[in-house]
């Protein structure tokens, strides 16, 4: 089954399941041939080793992010620890932007605003139904506001005490 996170208070070392390290690193030998360190032998190439576990990521539908369909765990999550939710290598935006260039980024619309600088709160990042791995609520959102009528720009202007909404 899908390992999940429930202690993201925990820190790296400690004995229960942790944000900061892998459930498997208590058993060496879940993963490897061998617990000795001059040979650290895999029991199964990556990925199919990680599906043992991950099964949740074995059969993804719709549009699935580039590492992922490759096989490429070790891309973005570390092995052993880290000091980052689920095991990856680094923080978004900054683990998204080793292979998306954040010049390139800044040129889409709404990526310019820090509101949206945290990927992953509009980006799936191992599968989703939309273009551009988008997350369900935003796939409808962007329905919904292409259904309603272009509207022209509104103009300010300064509203007088007759005109104000007081009268």
């Amino acid at each position: 089954t899908e390992q999940t996170d429930t202690s993201p208070t925990s820190q790296p070392g400690d004995t229960g399941l942790s944000w900061g390290q892998h459930e498997s690193i208590k058993d060496c030998l879940s993963c490897h041939t061998d617990s000795l360190p001059d040979d650290p032998g895999l029991k199964a190439p990556v990925p199919q080793l990680c599906m043992t576990c991950h099964t949740a990521f074995s059969n993804l539908a719709g549009r699935v992010h580039g590492p992922v369909a490759t096989g490429q765990c070790l891309i973005c999550h570390a092995t052993h620890q880290t000091d980052t939710r689920a095991l990856l290598r680094k923080s978004p935006p900054e683990l998204c932007h080793q292979c998306h260039e954040s010049s390139n980024l800044a040129q889409i619309k709404n990526h310019q605003s820090p509101a949206f600088a945290q990927c992953q709160v509009c980006h799936e990042a191992h599968s989703g139904p939309g273009r551009m791995l988008l997350r369900p609520e935003f796939i409808k959102a962007q329905e919904i506001l292409s259904l309603l009528p272009q509207q022209a720009p509104t103009q300010t202007r300064f509203v007088g005490h007759r005109d104000s909404l007081q009268g």
